[in-house]
């Protein structure tokens, strides 16, 4: 009993359904013929090409261009858009990095470059003072090595007088009535007395002393050096240029010398025997 209350229920229900759609698709049809009708009456005085005319300055459009331009255009202008957008924010991104990378690579490398410039620069100034100190060095030995040679030459000048001259003189006490002598001349005639260094000697001692401190004190002229031919130089223009009166310096030879040389014409060669007494006056076993 109930099943078939139940399937005379749903068979109204299907009638009703079956009815009711019938009902819509007369109205459709109905409301179809009445707009074709309406159209055909408000088109009828229209000309030929007014569609035409409509369709072309998009006044009259398609569903399918209505659809296209209202939805799908602008959504691919959209999409375009913003897939051109961040394509240039991924160029701006990378090119970011690449200027990020890149400078510090430029500040690296420019580091490096002020790194060696600096280091090259040390090593010529070190190159710089190791020359100046050898140089130094090399001053300071050749100052030593002179005065090692002076201090050697005085000790064997001080030996020499004080073997052949002090330690050869004849020794006494000193008295009033002893008669004082400077060291100017030979006298051998002349009675037993002390001898000083002074007159002629003295102020040669005073002038080559003052040419010793000078040299010494001034840096210019710390190389330079007493040479045989320089000190004979200067006692021949010395001898030349002063007014000495005769007998200022006597030199006393061992032998009687008597160089002449003659020339062609049987004549003294001044020249040649004033050279042959030069060289005996050197020769320090002769006087």
């Amino acid at each position: 009993m109930e099943a078939a209350n139940t399937r005379k229920n749903e068979e109204q229900d299907r009638r009703v359904l079956q009815q009711r759609t019938a009902n819509q698709m007369t109205e459709m049809a109905q409301k179809q013929v009445l707009s074709r009708v309406f159209v055909k009456d408000f088109l009828k005085f229209f000309k030929r090409d007014n569609m035409q005319v409509l369709v072309d300055t998009g006044s009259l459009r398609s569903q399918r261009m209505l659809s296209m331009h209202m939805d799908l255009l602008p959504k691919i202008a959209g999409q375009a858009e913003y897939e051109i957008i961040k394509k240039d924010q991924n160029i701006d991104g990378m090119n970011d990095v690449l200027h990020a990378t890149a400078s510090k690579i430029a500040r690296n490398h420019k580091s490096s470059i002020m790194r060696e410039i600096k280091r090259q620069e040390e090593a010529a100034l070190q190159k710089k003072k190791e020359e100046r100190d050898r140089v130094e060095a090399t001053k300071l030995r050749k100052e030593r090595r002179n005065a090692l040679r002076e201090a050697y030459g005085l000790r064997k000048l001080t030996d020499t007088l004080l073997n052949n001259v002090i330690n050869t003189c004849q020794k006494s006490e000193y008295t009033p009535a002893m008669t004082v002598y400077d060291v100017r001349e030979y006298h051998p005639t002349r009675e037993n007395g002390c001898s000083v260094i002074g007159g002629f000697v003295g102020e040669l001692l005073i002038v080559f002393t003052a040419l010793y401190d000078y040299m010494l004190s001034n840096p210019s002229t710390a190389e330079f050096r007493f040479t045989t031919e320089a000190i004979e130089k200067f006692l021949v223009d010395w001898m030349k240029e002063s007014d000495f009166p005769e007998g200022t310096c006597v030199i006393k030879l061992k032998d009687n010398l008597n160089y002449s040389v003659t020339d062609d014409q049987g004549g003294l060669d001044v020249v040649a025997t004033s050279t042959q007494l030069a060289t005996a006056l050197k020769n320090q076993s002769s006087h």
